[in-house]
């Protein structure tokens, strides 16, 4: 996924960062799966911003009441909002996942998606797309 020629890596939701200049999107499917998590789907949410790195994601994502989240790890993740460890469904032969969220209106929350195969951030790089389309 590209907005005005920028990257945007962990997700495959435009995030709301980029709506604001947004003029180009370009979106590329490959036959070769994501390196690390990713955001699929965040049926009833938005993704406000998100940071990459190593074998895991963090953003900063709203939504109203029950908000279903879709994701892809390469291995088993472990998933937190707002630093607490939540519950999720797992098929290990696709690596595609699935949890319900439950978001305050008149709050952002955090979610992180770590793989179990995890990097040191000195073997990672990051990548935030509020910095990146800024």
């Amino acid at each position: 996924l590209t907005v005005n020629d920028i990257p945007v890596w962990g997700t495959r939701k435009i995030p709301l960062s980029a709506f604001d200049e947004a003029t180009d999107i370009v979106c590329e499917r490959t036959n070769e799966p994501p390196k690390g998590p990713m955001i699929l789907t965040l049926h009833g949410g938005a993704v406000d911003s998100i940071e990459v790195g190593g074998c895991g994601l963090k953003a900063r994502i709203s939504g109203w009441g029950h908000v279903k989240l879709s994701f892809y790890s390469p291995d088993l993740p472990e998933l937190t909002l707002d630093g607490n460890p939540i519950s999720s469904a797992y098929n290990p032969a696709t690596g595609e996942g699935s949890a319900l969220l439950e978001l305050n209106a008149a709050e952002v929350s955090f979610l992180e998606i770590l793989a179990s195969t995890r990097k040191t951030p000195a073997e990672s790089e990051t990548f935030s797309a509020r910095e990146q389309l800024a």
